[in-house]
Parts: structure tokens; sequence; C-alpha cells
């Protein structure tokens, strides 16, 4: 709320109105602002998290264990899968959610028309998905994102899915994804998830990333 109008209950009436709402609200509130929404009969869903990974500058002469480790295990699972970039969500990615997304308790919709908006219609942004792909057909895809933050290059894993129960695609697209930003030049690798997500989270401690203080 603006500060000239922070007054006769301004911030509890909006978000009053707001809560009226058949929605889910998602963002990274102070503490003082979740005391006004659980006032206004707001309901805590989940919390999210950071996760990320330094880049050590020696990694760029020679692979350390894990990653010799990391390399081997992807050559045996990606055995099969082929790793393609894609520009264009088509209706592979419909059946992928169609199949998927009934083993998640609750989940953003990503079908085809949601990820075209949302990843390759953003007016300011730009992204890169790459899809791992068996006989054709999308059995998951991880989202990457770079960009400059006060001088460092910092990569983002926006978004990751496929069936919750394959663990090891889904810790494979995470290295996958961390190997592409690495290969550009980030020397931070980030992402935001729920700790609710207990595959997501084993996946992503299994690559090296660490929750942020």
């Amino acid at each position: 709320v603006h500060p000239q109008f922070r007054q006769s209950f301004n911030g509890i009436n909006l978000t009053r109105a707001i809560n009226q709402q058949p929605y889910l609200l998602m963002g990274f509130p102070l503490e003082n602002t979740i005391k006004i929404w659980v006032r206004a009969g707001g309901i805590h869903f989940s919390q999210l998290v950071w996760y990320s990974k330094t880049i050590q500058s020696s990694t760029k002469k020679a692979l350390n264990i894990s990653d010799r480790l990391g390399n081997f295990l992807n050559y045996r699972i990606l055995k099969g899968i082929t790793i393609a970039e894609v520009q264009h969500f088509d209706e592979r990615f419909d059946r992928l959610w169609e199949k998927a997304s009934k083993y998640y308790q609750s989940l953003q919709v990503r079908d085809s028309l949601f990820l075209n908006w949302r990843f390759f219609k953003c007016p300011h942004l730009s992204y890169r998905v790459l899809a791992a792909i068996k006989k054709n057909e999308i059995i998951g895809y991880v989202v990457l994102r770079d960009d400059h933050d006060n001088g460092i290059h910092e990569g983002n894993i926006v978004d990751i899915f496929a069936e919750k129960s394959n663990i090891i695609l889904i810790s494979t697209l995470i290295r996958i994804g961390v190997s592409t930003l690495k290969n550009i030049g980030c020397v931070v690798i980030k992402m935001v998830a729920s700790p609710d997500d207990k595959i997501l989270n084993t996946a992503l401690s299994q690559n090296n990333l660490i929750i942020s203080e």
C-alpha cells in the first residue's frame, strides 16, 4: 500500500478482497505482511526456499569425482533418451501433463497453452527449454534462465517437470540444467523449491545444491 494511503485499514481491506478470490497467491512477503494475511483470513500453504550452487573456477580445469560419476550415471540413465532444446511447447507436453500431473498433490497447470504463454511469449525475459524425449514423446523438461545481477552471472532453474516417481530423471534434468548454465559462464546457480516436495529436494541435494540462508 502506498505510504499516503496506509491508514483506515486499507492494507487489511485489500488483503481481505484478494482472499475472496478463488486462487492461490504466491509471493515473498515480509514477516509483518504474513501476519496481515493471516489476520485477514489467509492460510499458510507452503514456504518456498532458495537452493543455490556456486561454481568453482577449478572445475573448468578438471572434472571432480562427483562430476565424473554424474556423467557416467547420465550416460546409463539417458540410454534411449534424447535431450533436445525446444522453441515451442506442442501437444506432446499436453500428454505429459495429463499423464504426470495426477501424481502431484497440488500443482500449477503446465499444459502447452500455459507453458507457451509463460516462457515463450514473455516480452522482457528469455528462457531456454530442454526436453527429455523417448520414442518421440516428452517425458520431462527443465526451463533455464540466466542474468547478470550486480555484476554476477547467475543461472536459474526456473521450472522442472516429469513424473514425480521418476527421481532419477528429475535428478538428471537438474544435472543437465546445471551443466548447461555452467557452460555459458554462470558462477551461481539457483532454484526455488518447496520443502514439502521431498523428491525435488532430494534431487537438488544429489546435485550439490544447498539451501541458502
